[in-house]
Order: C-alpha cells, then structure tokens, then sequence
C-alpha cells in the first residue's frame, strides 16, 4: 500500500487516519508545486529531514507508522501514482526487455494508455488535474529526448535547455570547454541516429546579458509583487516546518508518557 494510505476492513484504500501522516503527504504535493522537480523535492525533504509515514509490515511491529526519509526513486514513484489522486489504475508501466527475456527497465504510460482508469474511486491527497500538472512538469523535466526544458541545473548558463536551434527546433545544450568560454550549442547530432551537425552555436554570455537585459525592461514595473510573492511562499514553507516540528514533539510527548 502507497505511504499515506492504509486498508480498511474491505480492504479498500483509505487515508491513513493519523492526522500527521495526511500532514506531511499533504504538505509533499505542495512542495512540489513549489520547487518544481521530484529531484528539488527529494533535497528539499533531506535538507529538512522530513519524514514520510511508512506503515510496517511485520508481525511485531505491525500498522505501526515508521518515520523515515523517502529515496529519491520514491519520491518520483509517489508524484507518478494516481491513487493519490483517488484513481484506480491497471497495467500503467510497460516493460522494456533484452533479447534473453530479462525486463531491463520499466516505463510509466501516460494516463490514456492505461489498460484500466476509474477515477475518483478512492479518496484522495490532491485532485486529478493537480496530478494531470504534475505529470506534465515531470515529462517536462525529463530531458533524456532532448525536446524538453528541464529543470534548472548548475552551470554558469543562465538558459540551459530554453534555446532553441534555429535548423532543427531542438534544446541547445550549455558547454563549458576547458579554457575557453561556455556556450550554447546543438548536440542533435549526437542523441539521434543519422543526424547531421546543425553546427548552431553562440557564447553563453552574450544570449545571457540580453535576454536579462530585456527582462528587467519588462519585470522591473512588477518587480515588488513579484519579491512580496516570493517571500509569501517561504513564510508558506516556514509554517509548514514549524507545524510539522510541532506535531513530532507533541508525537514524542505521547510516546514517553
């Protein structure tokens, strides 16, 4: 069973009824919509040490709640399940396998490919266009094909993975040779079978300077609303952590006494 959820009498799903496990699941989705990657969310709950409410399965211990940090496979597992969206789904994953018959790696089907989908059947953490957005900014942040955006990452480069190569319409990719200046350029040529070089590149830093430049014309009458925004969302986040802490000591009074 899903972390968050537990099996009622008829064996049918439920959420679990400790009202600091739906907490956290609840505050999970949350998260996610703000930091925008299920490998931001998977930092951003080690950094903090926030705990998901995984129910045991052993005898001795068992329907007991185990405090632990997600992998970061599971949290990506979590933000792909539909049952947190109260939907029941049946052959959602196709198996990719060898010439020897072993399964090398699954793969998640979108949700029309999906051998079974009833909706709304079980009772749910976020509703289904929220898991519909989330499965959208996870396709977008899988950069593997080459035609997505991504998630923003390190470098120097102020546009990784939003310039587009004038000859092919891909994502030209940031480089950053030794001893020489970063630039973005088109490695089409080197992800798809046959492809010639498009050969499109420009320096980093001179795209960089002007597409800031051009922002800043444009932000800078919205610039307030924009800081007051974001210093909303971390008294946000700031309050979730504060009311997490708070349930845990409260958690740990009962268990001593």
């Amino acid at each position: 069973m899903p972390v968050g959820y537990v099996l009622d009498d008829h064996g049918l799903a439920q959420l679990d009824p400790d009202e600091s496990a739906r907490h956290v699941m609840k505050m999970f989705f949350e998260l996610f919509e703000t930091v925008g990657s299920s490998h931001g969310l998977f930092h951003y709950l080690s950094k903090h040490n926030i705990r998901l409410p995984f129910r045991e399965n052993r005898h001795d211990r068992a329907g007991q709640i185990d405090w632990r940090l997600a992998s970061r496979t599971g949290v990506y597992e979590i933000l792909k399940h539909p049952l947190y969206a109260g939907c029941y789904s049946y052959r959602k994953q196709k198996n990719y396998r060898q010439k020897t018959g072993k399964i090398t790696r699954k793969k998640h089907l979108p949700p029309d490919q999906w051998k079974v989908q009833i909706k709304d059947l079980y009772p749910a953490y976020i509703t289904w266009d929220q898991y519909e957005n989330n499965q959208a900014r996870l396709s977008e942040n899988d950069t593997r094909g080459g035609d997505h955006s991504g998630p923003v990452r390190g470098g120097s480069a102020l546009l990784g993975g939003l310039v587009v190569c004038a000859h092919c319409d891909r994502r030209l990719s940031p480089n950053y040779p030794e001893n020489s200046h970063a630039i973005y350029a088109c490695s089409r040529h080197r992800t798809v079978a046959n492809a010639k070089p498009c050969y499109s590149s420009i320096r980093c830093a001179t795209l960089d300077e002007f597409v800031s430049a051009k922002l800043l014309e444009v932000l800078s009458p919205v610039g307030v609303e924009l800081s007051l925004r974001v210093i909303e969302d971390e008294q946000t986040r700031r309050e979730q952590l504060d009311t997490l802490h708070r349930q845990r000591v409260e958690q740990a009074g009962y268990s001593v006494s």
